[in-house]
């Protein structure tokens, strides 16, 4: 079967309309703002407002592009303002939260206190990673396809949109994001009516990591019961296939087949899905409740260089409710 790949639309935001933010509503007294300081609500719902009205325009076409149940996906560039890169790399990951944040109200990470998640990886982070038997949840591996999912007290939910801002991505080899379409897959009433429509399913969500600044991480993990497809009020279908399989509602005494499994193959298999690259200063943004995405592995780091990958991850508050933690 032939395949065939796609690019979405990658929008370039200006770099004077990027500079002029940056000088309008980054600066506080000749001081650029920082990311801690997004721990401000105040401070993040203000740079929202601000980037509403000057990215109005690209805003309305991200808004087409991700509303379409063919596409559902969507990329900007954020251009390089600073010469010390240190000081241009938090620009641009500031640009881009607030670009996300007049977007889409997200969810707020518990532990950091921000409207968004980062994360990086270095040498130390995967040592790190390896003494807790997590090495396979490097944010350099080879992601196979699923859809994002978000726990909020004791519920789970599908989001409807997630966005990724690559920082940096310090690799010769970078591969692709790929995506997916719910309405795109081949044969997926028949993998519906298999999987079952609202027929819940247990999922061990891949662990939360988090760095505790000096030797070790914290990792939270959770075990959860949900739908892979539900139906919504407007008959749109919702997916959620996140973490391992672990097990059928109501068999918890029988071995499961694995139907994520099974999932992962017909996606991986579709002779259609968007891709691109994985570049540094690139913001994505997908319709996750209406498809799933999928990585190419981080290959070949370039040498001396302390931070391999850093991004950021975010959330929409907005979302689908598709099932309940278990608790152990």
């Amino acid at each position: 079967m032939t395949k065939h790949f796609e690019s979405p639309a990658i929008f370039s935001l200006p770099q004077e309309t990027a500079s002029d933010f940056c000088d309008q509503y980054l600066m506080k007294s000749g001081i650029m703002i920082s990311l801690a300081d997004l721990r401000d609500g105040e401070l993040t719902a203000d740079l929202a407002n601000q980037a509403a009205h000057v990215f109005a325009g690209l805003i309305a076409d991200l808004q087409r592009h991700l509303d379409n149940p063919g596409l559902g996906i969507a990329a900007v560039d954020i251009p390089s303002i600073f010469e010390d890169a240190t000081f241009d790399a938090a620009a641009g990951a500031l640009i881009a939260v607030s670009l996300i944040q007049a977007f889409m109200p997200t969810v707020w990470d518990r532990r950091n206190q921000t409207p968004f998640s980062i994360f990086t990886v270095s040498n130390d982070d995967r040592q790190k990673l390896e003494r807790t038997d997590l090495e396979y949840l490097s944010p350099t591996d080879r992601l196979d396809f699923h859809a994002d999912s978000s726990v909020i007290g004791k519920r789970v939910a599908v989001p409807d949109y997630i966005a990724l801002y690559n920082i940096a991505v310090n690799f010769e080899e970078r591969g692709c994001f790929h995506w997916v379409p719910t309405c795109k897959i081949d044969g997926i009433n028949a993998l519906v009516n298999k999987v079952g429509l609202s027929k819940e399913y247990y999922f061990k969500l891949n662990p939360t990591v988090y760095d505790d600044g000096e030797n070790d991480v914290m990792v939270i993990e959770h075990r959860v019961k949900a739908s892979i497809f539900s139906r919504t009020q407007n008959g749109s279908i919702t997916t959620f296939m996140s973490g391992s399989f672990d097990g059928v509602v109501g068999e918890e005494h029988a071995q499961s087949h694995d139907v994520v499994a099974d999932m992962v193959e017909a996606i991986s298999a579709n002779k259609f899905r968007y891709s691109i690259p994985q570049e540094s200063r690139r913001l994505i943004i997908v319709n996750n409740a209406n498809g799933f995405h999928a990585r190419d592995a981080l290959e070949k780091p370039w040498p001396d260089v302390s931070v391999n990958r850093a991004y950021l991850r975010c959330t929409s508050v907005a979302g689908k409710v598709v099932g309940e933690i278990v608790e152990e």
